[in-house]
């Protein structure tokens, strides 16, 4: 697939996600939640690492909540002056501010490494059966999670959110794409990696 060709998709898939009715948004956040939840990945996951939807993304909110209730850690990107992403605490109360992208971040300079996450709900814009995703071009997921490529079966476990309606027949892939472990939609989990077949 061409830079161009990857241009297109991503617009493509922007202006279908922006179109979807707040109705249908929330259902589809209602069940994706459900999927994850009965995850047994999940529900071992001490520290957890989400995201705070914008831009019409599946809206990951439900799960965060469950998680604090479960007494989990929970965490969520932050881009770096150097212009990393790391993870920082997050919880309803964490004082939040836009980033030059204006998705909202943690004000604090805390922050732990992707290594010791153990469970990290990644967003989307395209993916396919094999687990490879389509991420806003920035390549910051890729980077972050790098040592997955040469140790696919260790933590954390990368999985995918998103609408059905997003998976493609393939994507084609660059030597530093990270694949997802698993990929949740409104009501089914695709495993991608066998070894997070793992009974809950």
């Amino acid at each position: 697939m061409s830079t161009d060709s990857r241009i297109l998709l991503r617009r493509t898939l922007r202006q279908r996600r922006h179109n979807i009715a707040p109705q249908r948004r929330q259902s589809a956040a209602e069940q994706a939640a459900e999927q994850i939840i009965a995850q047994c990945g999940y529900r071992r996951a001490r520290c957890l690492g989400g995201y705070l939807a914008v831009a019409s993304e599946l809206d990951p909110g439900l799960v965060l909540a469950d998680s604090i209730t479960r007494g989990k850690q929970v965490f969520v990107p932050r881009i770096t002056d150097a212009d990393t992403m790391v993870f920082s605490p997050w919880s309803p109360q964490a004082s939040m501010q836009p980033n030059r992208f204006g998705i909202p971040e943690p004000q604090t300079d805390e922050s732990i490494p992707a290594e010791k996450l153990d469970f990290v709900i990644v967003p989307l814009l395209a993916f396919d059966s094999r687990g490879n995703r389509l991420g806003s071009g920035a390549g910051y997921y890729d980077r972050t999670f790098a040592f997955k490529l040469d140790r696919p079966a260790s933590l954390p476990v990368l999985c995918g959110y998103a609408y059905a309606w997003q998976q493609q027949e393939m994507l084609q892939t660059a030597p530093w794409d990270v694949p997802l472990d698993l990929v949740v939609v409104e009501a089914q989990t695709l495993v991608i990696n066998p070894l997070r077949q793992e009974p809950v």
